[in-house]
């Protein structure tokens, strides 16, 4: 009866070091939770402002296309000088072509602010790209060090089960 509850304690002891491995272990997966949603935040970020690259890119191209349509607009207009006939189509055709060149401004305006909207976020992206890669590099090199380490725990936690299993082993049933 003594050597079975000795064996009892014993089992409860490789019992209490499972345990504590077991509950060192499930710190690991949520700190490499963390850091990885950090990298995917960095992620995240570096990605909207690629959209928003985009989106200046495209309004460059549109403002780019209205200037090609306005000019045309304008030279056909200016080439309708010399049928004219009347003052009133003089009058006419000159709001026409002063509506041509308001239109023509308004998109010369928006083309440069696309192209410095342009500028300004692929500084801010070349930027973030630095920072980015910075914040990736040091929490997958710690991302790899605690898997690492989870790895080697859990090595741990299968020595100390088969451990067990032997200890448990030679345990009467009974008083299990």
């Amino acid at each position: 009866m003594k050597d079975g509850l000795l064996q009892l304690l014993k089992l409860q002891e490789v019992d209490k070091q499972l345990f504590s491995l077991e509950e060192a272990k499930e710190k690991y997966p949520t700190e490499i939770g963390e850091r990885q949603r950090e990298i995917d935040s960095a992620g995240s970020h570096l990605a909207e402002l690629e959209s928003t690259l985009a989106e200046y890119e495209k309004q460059q191209r549109q403002s780019e296309r209205e200037i090609e349509a306005g000019k045309v607009d304008l030279q056909e207009h200016e080439a309708r000088f010399a049928v004219v006939t009347t003052n009133k189509e003089y009058d006419a055709l000159q709001l026409e072509i002063e509506a041509c060149k308001t239109k023509l401004a308004d998109s010369e305006t928006q083309l440069l602010e696309a192209v410095e909207g342009i500028q300004k976020i692929q500084e801010q992206i070349e930027e973030e790209k630095g920072a980015f890669e910075e914040i990736r590099q040091a929490q997958q090199e710690r991302i790899d060090e605690l898997q690492g380490q989870l790895n080697t725990m859990q090595e741990q936690v299968d020595s100390v089960e088969e451990n067990r299993q032997t200890v448990a082993k030679d345990i009467d049933p009974k008083l299990l």
